[in-house]
């Protein structure tokens, strides 16, 4: 199985305990039920993911600009006659 079919089955699968409450899930035979919750669980883990990554790459660009703006301070007071 390729990994674009895979996530596409996980994908659907998280989709549908997402959409499902647990009544919904309830009437799922023990078998069936056993893809969808680990999905969702997977959709969430990479959600949280992408969001911490997000996270990260901001705050290192704050921190870059806050650095670039000292060096430039610096540079302006050593060129100054």
């Amino acid at each position: 199985m390729d990994g674009r079919r895979r996530r596409t089955e996980i994908t659907g699968f998280a989709g549908e305990a997402d959409a499902g409450d647990a009544p919904a899930l309830r009437d799922y035979t023990p078998v069936n039920r056993l893809a969808p919750i680990p999905c969702l669980a997977y959709k969430a883990r990479m959600r949280v993911r992408g969001d911490l990554a997000t996270m990260c790459c901001k705050r290192v660009a704050t921190k870059v600009r806050t650095e670039l703006e000292e060096i430039r301070l610096a540079e302006r007071e050593i060129t100054r006659p």
